[in-house]
Protein backbone atom coordinates (compact mmCIF):
# COMPACT_ATOMS: atom_id res chain seq x y z
CA UNK A 1 0.00 0.00 0.00
CA UNK A 2 1.55 3.56 -1.19
CA UNK A 3 0.91 6.24 1.56
CA UNK A 4 0.01 9.67 -0.12
CA UNK A 5 -0.53 13.12 1.38
CA UNK A 6 -3.10 15.95 0.12
CA UNK A 7 -1.31 19.22 -0.77
CA UNK A 8 -4.33 21.25 -0.29
CA UNK A 9 -5.77 20.15 3.06
CA UNK A 10 -2.81 17.86 4.86
CA UNK A 11 -4.88 14.61 4.51
CA UNK A 12 -2.90 11.44 4.63
CA UNK A 13 -4.97 8.41 2.39
CA UNK A 14 -2.97 5.09 2.14
CA UNK A 15 -4.30 3.04 -1.25
CA UNK A 16 -3.02 0.24 -3.29
CA UNK A 17 -3.96 2.06 -6.56
CA UNK A 18 -2.26 5.31 -7.71
CA UNK A 19 -4.29 7.99 -6.42
CA UNK A 20 -3.96 11.58 -8.11
CA UNK A 21 -6.82 13.41 -6.48
CA UNK A 22 -7.61 13.93 -2.21
CA UNK A 23 -10.90 12.15 -2.16
CA UNK A 24 -12.09 14.68 0.61
CA UNK A 25 -11.10 18.24 -0.96
CA UNK A 26 -10.38 17.55 -4.48
CA UNK A 27 -6.39 18.54 -3.73
CA UNK A 28 -3.31 17.29 -5.91
CA UNK A 29 -2.19 13.89 -3.70
CA UNK A 30 1.48 13.15 -3.44
CA UNK A 31 3.56 10.12 -2.38
CA UNK A 32 4.05 10.35 0.99
CA UNK A 33 7.42 8.42 2.48
CA UNK A 34 8.35 8.74 5.99
CA UNK A 35 10.98 11.27 7.04
CA UNK A 36 13.63 9.55 9.55
CA UNK A 37 15.92 11.78 11.40
CA UNK A 38 19.54 10.27 12.04
CA UNK A 39 21.19 12.18 14.88
CA UNK A 40 25.13 12.27 15.75
CA UNK A 41 27.14 12.66 19.06
CA UNK A 42 29.50 15.51 19.97
CA UNK A 43 32.36 13.52 18.34
CA UNK A 44 33.27 10.23 16.58
CA UNK A 45 30.66 10.35 14.23
CA UNK A 46 30.13 11.40 10.51
CA UNK A 47 29.26 14.86 11.78
CA UNK A 48 29.62 16.15 15.09
CA UNK A 49 26.13 16.87 16.68
CA UNK A 50 22.91 17.73 14.37
CA UNK A 51 21.03 15.29 12.27
CA UNK A 52 20.26 14.12 8.82
CA UNK A 53 16.63 13.50 7.58
CA UNK A 54 16.35 10.27 5.04
CA UNK A 55 12.65 9.91 3.74
CA UNK A 56 12.28 6.53 2.94
CA UNK A 57 9.36 4.15 3.36
CA UNK A 58 11.14 2.07 6.67
CA UNK A 59 13.34 2.33 9.01
CA UNK A 60 15.73 -0.65 6.99
CA UNK A 61 15.07 1.48 4.05
CA UNK A 62 16.21 4.64 5.72
CA UNK A 63 19.36 2.61 6.77
CA UNK A 64 20.65 1.34 3.34
CA UNK A 65 19.81 4.99 1.92
CA UNK A 66 22.06 6.06 5.32
CA UNK A 67 25.15 3.34 3.80
CA UNK A 68 24.87 3.94 -0.05
CA UNK A 69 24.94 7.98 0.59
CA UNK A 70 27.91 7.28 3.09
CA UNK A 71 29.62 4.30 1.97
CA UNK A 72 32.75 2.93 4.58
CA UNK A 73 32.23 5.96 6.75
CA UNK A 74 28.57 4.44 7.53
CA UNK A 75 29.78 1.98 9.37
CA UNK A 76 31.51 2.64 12.86
CA UNK A 77 32.72 -1.12 12.96
CA UNK A 78 30.97 -4.04 11.14
CA UNK A 79 27.26 -4.38 11.90
CA UNK A 80 27.65 -0.80 13.75
CA UNK A 81 26.07 2.14 11.72
CA UNK A 82 28.13 5.59 12.51
CA UNK A 83 24.72 7.50 14.25
CA UNK A 84 23.69 8.06 17.51
CA UNK A 85 20.26 7.52 17.68
CA UNK A 86 17.41 7.28 14.93
CA UNK A 87 13.85 9.11 15.21
CA UNK A 88 10.61 8.83 13.20
CA UNK A 89 9.55 12.04 12.67
CA UNK A 90 6.48 11.87 15.08
CA UNK A 91 9.34 11.59 17.69
CA UNK A 92 11.39 14.03 16.27
CA UNK A 93 8.63 16.53 17.02
CA UNK A 94 8.69 15.75 20.55
CA UNK A 95 12.46 16.25 21.10
CA UNK A 96 14.07 19.86 21.76
CA UNK A 97 15.83 19.13 18.90
CA UNK A 98 12.88 20.00 16.65
CA UNK A 99 12.78 23.61 18.19
CA UNK A 100 16.66 24.00 19.26
CA UNK A 101 19.91 22.49 18.03
CA UNK A 102 21.48 19.03 18.62
CA UNK A 103 25.36 20.05 20.30
CA UNK A 104 25.24 23.03 17.79
CA UNK A 105 24.46 21.97 14.98
CA UNK A 106 21.04 21.43 12.90
CA UNK A 107 20.26 19.37 10.15
CA UNK A 108 23.15 18.80 7.95
CA UNK A 109 21.38 16.76 4.95
CA UNK A 110 18.28 16.06 3.33
CA UNK A 111 18.17 12.16 1.62
CA UNK A 112 15.33 11.54 -0.44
Amino acid sequence: MKKYRCQKCGKVWYSSADLRICPECRGELEEANNKYYFTFGSSGQIYEGGWIEIYADSLKEAQEKFITRYGDKAYKRPGILNYSWNYTEEEFKKTIMCTGDNFGSKCHEVIK
